[in-house]
């Protein structure tokens, strides 16, 4: 390893310690022949007798022939020592027995060039996505103003994932007559002809920031983006990027961001096929926006196997190239939980898996399927505390039916068409996620005879029909983002009632017929308490006046704003479609691929929403039960990390019992010390709420002869599974590898 550096020497990671002399010698042939002569240093006769052999045995063992060299002090020293057999030396060339069975070390001067090496069979689940330069090279980006910026590059899990989906475009190429080209003055394309094709335009730049600018920084058509650089921390200094998309004909306008002023008029080149766009310094083109290729096509799209949602969420430890069927995938993600409270977890697959938190050896959720159409993920809430939560997802693909004679997949099992592999994982606030939905009513508004409330917030199933006399309902998701009190403004023509999560809140109007009534005019205020974060639900019926079926003299609808204490607007009834991602928080498509940081000892990456430094945590107090402490609420934390015992925890005493007596010779303050001391000694945290308040009632009134040391002794018989129906907390905490201690629901630290 010292001389053969054939790609050269290693990055910052795995440097090898090489001395001057090595690099000075890096120019030159792999292994170096430093001319020293070589020698027999053992030959016949042997000092310990002759070799014992027979005459169907290979050739005997006859000596040893190496290189000798004199060091420094004078000693004679040998190496690159090699056997020999009947007197031939090893690695003659004369395909005797002792080149085949003792290669030669020394002495091939196409070493490395021309040996021949073990090549493994190509196989279906053979597959590389990730990227090798991985903590090892760092990357340098060019900022705008010329400066220069080192980042290194971290998966966002481990291993990198992809976005994955099950859907499938297969592309036939089709006779037509489409030619595109750039306007005279470049602020368009023109794509003339017929039929439908598939345009790609290539970005080609060579222009360095820090002398005159650059030409240009992106260029945009419809939704396409060609960028100067990556993207990432600054344009590169040269590169290029090729971006297609499907086009029939028509104009399409381009626009550019950070374009240089010398490009006043841009320059059309190649007969309206490129266009040629400087910077401040001379006439040459620092950047070329051309178009690559134009293909008449028609595309024919395969709806693949999974739901919408799975398609949206989905994710895969390689990019759609191999479904590595019977193969367990592991990823790990570390997610940043911002609050402490409730949150929903929904997990799909194909074809089975599980999701673990915080090193629990217990799945959070398993699921069989989930992606396919007609079917959903499977879902369930946790209590998280705020911090960094560390979850692991394994999957693994079936063969999808595809075996051959053994059972072993074949085939069609490793076609991606045919059985794609995945899962996705959706996070959201305070409960499950919901499912998106769009409804079918429409804005039933404006209306003279309504007021502006109406006008710009009423709904119904039409805006034509006065479809009277019979009830509407429609139902709308709402995701809260904070705990609280809600106040919903309400307005109906002429009859509306609604709820609140399957609770009546109340109806205005009545059914009195045309004129509207008061109803769609006067607003009805309902205040919705404790409401909690998260997705609800919120109901609205309207029922229209009868007897009359023209809409101009008889509209129908149901209008509302819901808002919070502060009058921000939540949600309204013109809001008719959901995408469920009100209180998404986090999902799978946000960890895939690689991150940027100029951080070279970044250990792990968190992904999830940034934290507001308005939303602090904030330890919700209280006291126990029976009124003898104070709490907090927390959670007890384990040596592996495992989080147990969401609830309130004991953290001082009600002043007014310190100085009161328990029983006879004992006061409570005496008590209450004796049970700290117990769970502190015993049980290495401090005492929960329900737990204090018992242990204080078996004292007093259980056992009234017990003393401190008998309650202690109680304790430390429950905590070792010795009571009848006890805990047996200790031997919890020695599969756990012990606890911690007590933190509060914000995460600091109250024990010890």
């Amino acid at each position: 390893m010292g001389f053969y550096y054939p790609e050269g020497y290693f990055g910052p990671v795995c440097d090898s310690l090489v001395s001057d002399d090595d690099i000075a010698l890096s120019s030159e042939r792999a292994i170096k022949d430093l001319g020293d002569p070589v020698v027999d240093t053992l030959k016949w006769p042997f000092p310990y007798g002759d070799p014992v052999g027979f005459p169907t045995l290979p050739p005997w063992l006859t000596g040893q022939i190496c290189k000798q060299r004199t060091l420094d002090d004078g000693t004679i020293e040998y190496y690159d020592c090699v056997w020999t057999f009947d007197g031939v030396p090893t690695g003659d060339g004369d395909g005797n027995y002792d080149v085949d069975f003792f290669p030669p070390t020394f002495g091939d001067p196409d070493f490395g060039l021309t040996d021949k090496f073990f090549v493994p069979t190509a196989t279906p689940d053979m597959c590389s996505p990730f990227d090798p330069d991985t903590n090892i090279r760092p990357i340098t980006f060019y900022n705008n103003d010329g400066t220069q910026t080192v980042k290194y590059k971290n998966e966002r899990s481990t291993p990198v994932t992809y976005n994955v989906t099950s859907e499938t475009n297969e592309i036939t190429e089709s006779s037509g007559t489409l030619t595109a080209g750039f306007n005279s003055s470049g602020t368009a394309l023109v794509v003339s002809g017929t039929g439908t094709g598939n345009l790609l335009l290539k970005l080609q730049w060579n222009d360095n920031p820090g002398t005159a600018g650059v030409a240009v920084d992106s260029i945009t058509i419809g939704t396409t983006t060609w960028t100067r650089g990556d993207g990432s921390g600054g344009g590169a200094q040269s590169g290029e990027q090729i971006e297609g998309f499907q086009v029939t004909p028509g104009t399409y306008n381009i626009t550019y961001t950070g374009l240089n002023s010398a490009n006043s008029p841009i320059q059309v080149t190649a007969v309206d096929q490129n266009l040629c766009l400087k910077d401040g310094h001379g006439s040459d083109c620092n950047a070329n926006f051309s178009i690559h290729s134009l293909t008449s096509q028609v595309a024919v799209t395969n709806p693949g196997y999974w739901t919408e949602e799975a398609n949206k969420y989905g994710v895969w430890t390689n990019p759609m190239l191999c479904t590595l069927p019977g193969e367990p995938q592991t990823v790990t993600y570390f997610i940043n939980i911002c609050e402490a409270g409730t949150y929903g977890f929904t997990f799909g697959t194909d074809t089975t898996g599980s999701i673990y938190l915080n090193d629990s050896e217990i799945p959070a959720l398993t699921a069989t399927g989930g992606m396919l159409q007609s079917t959903s993920g499977v879902s369930t809430t946790k209590s998280l505390t705020a911090g960094t939560l560390k979850l692991v997802v394994s999957v693994t693909n079936s063969d999808a039916g595809f075996q051959d004679s053994n059972g072993l997949p074949t085939g069609l099992a490793y076609s991606w068409q045919r059985n794609p592999g995945g899962w996705y994982i959706k996070m959201c606030k305070g409960a499950v996620c919901p499912s998106s939905n769009t409804s079918t009513w429409v804005r039933s508004g404006p209306h003279p005879a309504w007021s502006d409330f109406m006008d710009e917030n009423a709904v119904y199933p039409s805006n034509q029909d006065t479809m009277s006399g019979v009830n509407h309902t429609n139902t709308w998701t709402v995701d809260l983002p904070n705990t609280g009190t809600y106040i919903l403004e309400t307005q109906a023509d002429n009859w509306g009632s609604f709820s609140w999560d399957g609770t009546s809140l109340g109806s205005i109007g009545d059914n009195s017929g045309p004129p509207w009534g008061t109803a769609a005019v006067t607003s009805t205020y309902y205040t919705i308490t404790n409401a909690t974060v998260g997705p609800h639900t919120l109901s609205a019926t309207v029922l229209n006046g009868t007897g009359n079926t023209n809409w101009s003299t008889n509209p129908g609808g149901v209008a509302f704003v819901l808002r919070n204490q502060l009058g921000s607007v939540i949600i309204r009834s013109t809001d008719l479609t959901n995408s469920g991602e009100g209180s998404l928080m986090w999902h799978t498509r946000m960890a895939t691929g690689y991150i940027f940081s100029t951080n070279s000892a970044l250990s792990q990456v968190v992904t999830g929403k940034e934290c507001s430094g308005d939303a602090a945590c904030v330890v919700t107090e209280g006291f126990s039960d029976a009124g003898y402490a104070t709490t907090k609420m927390g959670y007890l934390k384990m040596n592996d990390g495992t989080i147990l015992g969401v609830g309130p925890y004991v953290t001082g005493y009600v002043t007014s019992w310190l100085t009161q007596n328990a029983k006879s010779g004992v006061t409570y303050s005496q008590l209450f010390s004796q049970l700290a001391t117990s769970y502190a000694t015993i049980l290495s945290r401090k005492p929960d709420a329900s737990g204090f308040d018992y242990w204080i009632h078996s004292f007093i009134n259980l056992n009234p002869s017990w003393t401190l040391s008998d309650l202690n002794t109680a304790i430390s018989a429950d905590a070792n599974g010795l009571n009848v129906g006890s805990y047996h907390e200790l031997a919890m905490h020695t599969t756990h590898n012990g606890v911690e201690g007590n933190y509060d629901e914000c995460g600091t630290a109250i024990y010890p």
